[in-house]
């Protein structure tokens, strides 16, 4: 539970508290403004997010494994914020999820992965992220983003990736059902903020 403690010029605070679903556990400490607030967490969940994915063809919902590690930190900056996160997962996945219990086993992975990595900073200027990640039957993906926060300001990214295990293309479209073949590319992403999209599509047509 917090325990905040106030100064003439700040506020501390220490919140220490066990994710809802699994053993997971997520641990909120530092001064505010002061030095800023540092977030620790072990074990959490990624099931915490299946209501966040969006629903299936026919109102089916996804079912999502495995924990993740959280470091980050926030700073004050002015009168604005900086900070940056890592997140690492030795392995997960995503399949549908059945609406009933059968007493058969789950339908399998429609992706999985094996030791995600991802770091994201950010500052007055803007944001940055990289993310890198193995496929569990093979392949690898790998991703950078840089941007500001004015809609005029540029972006730039790569996204990489070789793969066997195209079944997560069914997270895309409806009309996509049990995908096979290989896929492998290269994206340079690039243009500004407000033009995220166009840009997004024809990086892809290319």
């Amino acid at each position: 539970s917090p325990v905040p403690r106030t100064t003439a010029a700040s506020t501390s605070v220490s919140v220490d508290t066990r994710a809802s679903e699994g053993e997971g556990r997520l641990c909120v400490n530092g001064e505010w403004p002061g030095q800023g607030i540092a977030l620790h967490g072990n074990g959490l969940s990624l099931a915490l997010l299946q209501g966040y994915v969006p629903e299936r063809e026919g109102g089916g919902r996804w079912r999502m494994h495995g924990d993740i590690a959280l470091e980050a930190q926030l700073r004050p900056v002015g009168g604005r914020w900086s900070g940056e996160a890592d997140i690492a997962s030795a392995i997960g996945g995503i399949a549908p999820l059945r609406r009933r219990p059968s007493g058969r086993p789950p339908p399998p992975d429609l992706a999985s992965y094996r030791e995600l990595r991802l770091h994201a900073s950010f500052d007055p200027n803007g944001l940055r992220a990289t993310l890198g990640s193995d496929f569990a039957d093979g392949g690898r993906l790998d991703a950078q983003l840089a941007g500001g926060w004015a809609e005029d300001s540029a972006l730039t990214g790569t996204v990489a990736i070789s793969t066997s295990n195209v079944g997560w293309l069914e997270l895309f479209s409806p009309d996509i059902v049990a995908p096979t073949g290989h896929v492998e590319g290269h994206l340079q992403l690039g243009g500004t903020r407000a033009h995220t999209g166009e840009n997004m599509l024809e990086a892809m047509a290319t």
